[in-house]
């Protein structure tokens, strides 16, 4: 099993940092605006920034219906399968 653990990331000006050294400044920065900034009222802004922050894509509406509701026994185990 490999470690577990942020190897590369794109900073705010979409520079890729990859030395642990500068990663973990970057997650600090992140986490620490993410969580002083969760009982605003402007929290919705501040998950969409999120998603713009790294890029990533947003879920169709057929992935989003997927991810509603409580999961199955099967579904869990398939994965736990894949760790």
């Amino acid at each position: 099993m490999g470690n577990s653990c942020v190897r590369k990331l794109f900073d705010k000006g979409g520079k890729l940092k990859t030395s642990p050294k500068l990663i973990l400044p970057e997650l600090y920065d992140f986490y620490t605006k993410w969580y002083s900034n969760r009982d605003s009222p402007n929290h919705k802004n501040t998950s969409d920034t999120f998603h713009v922050y790294y890029r990533l894509p947003a879920l169709n509406e057929g992935a989003k219906e997927i991810c509603e509701g409580v999961l199955t026994k099967t579904e869990c185990f398939k994965a736990l399968e894949r760790f």
